[in-house]
């Protein structure tokens, strides 16, 4: 019965740190920042006029437009064929 609680008390421990460093490890991992070289990237593949508008006012409405688009219909069919 001793072994038994002492081994509940230090799994309970274990598993509670391992939960308290797993909420705080995010905010150190992550690494959304933009580096000058991959933020002149960014500016270049958006046109100056979206960049001057972004420039006068903090909301914009834009469209984005995608190079590929996905055949629907094919995708309908190799799901239900």
């Amino acid at each position: 019965m001793i072994k038994s609680k002492n081994i509940k008390k230090t799994l309970s421990v274990s598993f509670t740190a391992l939960l308290a460093f797993s909420l705080i490890s995010p905010v150190y991992g992550d690494s959304s920042t933009t580096t000058s070289a991959g933020a002149s990237t960014i500016s270049a593949k958006v046109s100056a006029k979206l960049n001057q508008q972004f420039s006068a006012s903090e909301y914009v409405t834009y469209l984005v437009k995608l190079k590929d688009q996905v055949d629907t219909e094919n995708q309908h069919e190799r799901g239900h064929g």
